[in-house]
């Protein structure tokens, strides 16, 4: 397999992995279901905040840390992610950079 074909198909997977996300955007803006595909998130499941918060936080940092090719897409899903996010309880700062932290880190494959 040439470099070439390895690079389409990291790109591939990248695209699929984009699709599962949005796919996991509810109507009123949050997203759900994340923690199926991305485990890493997993790590945040002990903490006393409400899921749905953590995922969406997470998925908002994600696209602008991991798809900002992709930014056209989804620049309306995270204004309604945001918007459903002030609605909430904020997440404690030290939360927040955590989860920062995390969506850097992360290496899609």
């Amino acid at each position: 397999m040439g470099q070439e074909e390895i690079l389409q198909q990291q790109e591939s997977a990248k695209e699929s992995l984009f699709e599962k996300i949005v796919k996991c955007q509810k109507a009123t803006g949050e997203f759900v279901g994340v923690d199926t595909f991305i485990k890493e998130i997993d790590k945040f499941k002990n903490i006393q905040f409400d899921q749905a918060i953590v995922q969406t936080f997470f998925v908002v940092q994600l696209l602008h840390e991991k798809f900002i090719e992709n930014k056209i897409e989804w620049k309306l899903l995270v204004k309604k992610a945001e918007k459903w996010l002030e609605t909430k309880l904020p997440l404690p700062e030290e939360i927040k950079a955590q989860i920062i932290s995390l969506a850097k880190s992360i290496i899609l494959k």
